[in-house]
């Protein structure tokens, strides 16, 4: 006999509604993918009981721009380019750059000293093959990431000044934008299917986990610059014409 306990957990809680006067706490308990972003728009945790609106007041941030994000992310089957036109691009524009920082300072450092740290006592050829794989992946990145930072961004930035520089548009950024979490798959499989290391299997599966949770968000990442940014500058791009 299976005795059941209505306790147990069966399956992903439901994401809340996100608005204005949601509990934020609330809302990162029920997905904790929200968590990143929340960061990322510069929101310290330690957040009590206060709504989201609440929140947004006391550091200055774009709630708008903060919600659409929170709901393209719980919800990304549910997105409809047309609801978010009306968000500020220069709000888009600085989640994405402090995601850069996140990304190029933070995350992908910390994999590399992971990565590094499970991968002692192999030997020296399959150890190098795998930390060169990854530096490449992470070089590969930082081009992605340098040349939004350095090229894309400061257009957007141009644009919403009513400025219309030649030489570029965000179709162009759209055609090159290439996709940045391949490699992420092919680390996963190297790590999971084909290595035996001499480590702790608790260690290895930290940085499986981090890996996959860097995966998902990078993914996470391009769909707001292909799918959000993209529609709304060019939409800008069309009335400056």
């Amino acid at each position: 006999m299976i005795l059941k306990n209505e306790n147990m957990i069966t399956s992903k809680r439901p994401v809340r509604s996100i608005e204005p006067m949601s509990k934020l706490a609330d809302l990162i308990h029920s997905d904790h993918r929200l968590l990143l972003t929340v960061s990322l728009f510069g929101i310290p945790f330690g957040v009590r009981d206060k709504t989201v609106q609440e929140i947004c007041q006391q550091y200055h941030v774009d709630m708008e721009c903060l919600i659409a994000i929170m709901r393209l992310l719980a919800n990304p089957g549910g997105f409809e380019t047309q609801s978010f036109m009306h968000l500020s691009p220069i709000s888009i524009v600085d989640y994405l750059k402090n995601s850069h920082i996140y990304f190029l300072e933070k995350r992908l450092p910390d994999i590399q000293q992971r990565l590094s740290e499970i991968l002692e006592g192999i030997d020296d050829v399959s150890r190098t093959s795998v930390l060169n794989f990854f530096n490449e992946y992470y070089k590969e990145v930082q081009e992605h990431m340098g040349y939004e930072n350095q090229t894309v961004f400061p257009y957007v930035e141009k644009l919403v000044k009513g400025e219309s520089p030649s030489g570029f548009t965000i179709d162009e950024f759209e055609s090159h934008h290439s996709n940045i979490h391949e490699k992420l798959v092919d680390l996963k499989n190297i790590i999971s299917k084909y290595m035996e290391l001499p480590t702790d299997n608790y260690k290895i599966a930290n940085v499986l986990l981090e890996i996959f949770q860097s995966e998902e968000d990078i993914d996470a990442h391009c769909f707001i610059e292909d799918e959000l940014l993209v529609a709304i500058v060019r939409k800008i791009e069309k009335e400056l014409m």
